[in-house]
């Protein structure tokens, strides 16, 4: 390893020792992805003519300081974390509340049929459908934000 190289790797495991507190799939994913960053940051500062020790003081002057990155990432993992996750009874109370909501208002529009009691069952599909769609897409929301890094939301 070259001592720009060393620097890099110094670099990252203090950003690393930071968010300790992640899992070691997620923590290895957010260094390669810093790695990356970084290297390509190296790159572009030698490709515009610096050497390699002023392209990694550069590449590293622009991450800002090793602590704080860390920080900033372990708390955004973090709240991640605290928000991301909703109980099955949470979800099931949403999707109730959601479907009568739905009901109230196809019966304020007038989309219950004249023979009320009998044919409500067309209706309560629909109210049942909707009210899926209204729950269920914040829902897949979530979890595919929730599958992207937190660096990647900085």
């Amino acid at each position: 390893m070259t001592p720009a190289s060393d620097r890099i790797e110094r670099y990252l495991k203090t950003v690393a020792a930071e968010f300790s507190n992640l899992p070691a799939a997620q923590r290895t994913d957010e260094i390669r992805e810093l790695r990356s960053h970084l290297e390509a940051l190296v790159d572009q500062a030698m490709q515009q003519g610096a050497d390699q020790a002023t392209a990694v003081t550069t590449a590293l002057d622009q991450f800002g300081s090793a602590d704080q990155l860390g920080r900033i990432l372990a708390t955004t993992w973090q709240r991640h974390q605290a928000t991301g996750h909703v109980a099955w009874w949470q979800l099931l109370l949403i999707y109730i509340v959601g479907v009568a909501v739905t009901l109230g208002m196809l019966v304020l529009i007038g989309d219950v049929p004249s023979n009320f009691p009998t044919s409500f069952l067309p209706v309560l599909y629909k109210a049942l459908w909707i009210a899926a769609l209204g729950v269920g897409t914040p829902i897949l929301a979530g979890f595919i934000q929730r599958r992207r890094s937190p660096a990647a939301r900085i």
